[in-house]
């Protein structure tokens, strides 16, 4: 028996993208109807859709809208959206050596940046616990805060994200969570991103080290890879591997 997946479908984020272009229609001084007349095959239920924040709006519609407004497809994606944790972070208590149950500890890693790794989870006490729906295999899993647009729409601005600490293995096309000794982001000078890792060069096991090339890769297409050469690759950390977004 084949079970369906259910489709990952983030509502605050959907609706907060119809609010924000909205805002850009209204800003430029275009109704709905002028919208219809000079948007070639962009129906008014199509944009009606679009700023109610439905999730099988289709890119083709958001590139017409921006199209008819005067805009680049990204500016519809630039926007902040402030993302309400409705699970609680349990403080941290010194007195107590247990994990609560079915928790995950919780760090702010811009306040740990320079020291924050591998390593330094099994040292550096949490800042509190969350709570998570499937508490089964997450005893190398920790939950974090990220910042930044550049992984939108699968992981929104200030989503409470989940990671599982990463122990080897392939980490192709998978969402990683990469520390760098220096500046690792020139965009944000961030030394922490997450960004799904992608090595470009193929696999031999003869060839020069020199030669490997990997990039560092966004969903949200406004942003540029990083790419890392052998020598940046070899200063860059592999935190732990991206599993899902909690709130």
């Amino acid at each position: 028996m084949i079970t369906k997946l259910k489709r990952y479908k983030n509502e605050k984020f959907l609706v907060a993208l119809g609010q924000h272009c909205k805002k850009l229609r209204l800003k430029n001084g275009y109704t709905i109807d002028r919208m219809y007349r000079e948007g070639e095959q962009l129906s008014t239920s199509a944009i009606h859709r679009l700023e109610n924040g439905a999730d099988d709006t289709q890119i083709s519609i958001f590139y017409r809208y921006a199209q008819v407004l005067g805009l680049q497809l990204k500016d519809l994606f630039n926007f902040n959206i402030e993302v309400e944790v409705s699970l609680q972070i349990i403080p941290f208590d010194e007195d107590s050596t247990e994990r609560p149950k079915s928790c995950v500890p919780y760090y702010d890693i811009k306040v740990a940046a320079g020291f924050f790794g591998k390593e330094a989870l099994n040292q550096q006490q949490p800042m509190g616990w969350v709570k998570v729906e499937k508490p089964r295999g997450i005893t190398d899993c920790f939950a974090t805060h990220i910042t930044g647009s550049s992984m939108e729409p699968s992981l929104p601005n200030g989503s409470l994200c989940l990671f599982r600490l990463y122990h080897g293995g392939t980490r192709q096309n998978r969402v990683v969570l990469v520390r760098s000794r220096g500046v690792l982001d020139p965009a944000t000078q961030e030394s922490f991103v997450v960004k799904k890792y992608k090595r470009i060069t193929p696999v031999h096991d003869t060839e020069g080290r020199e030669q490997v090339v990997v990039h560092l890769i966004s969903e949200n297409k406004a942003y540029l890879p990083i790419v890392l050469k052998a020598s940046k690759e070899a200063q860059i950390e592999i935190i732990a591997e991206f599993v899902e977004v909690i709130a």
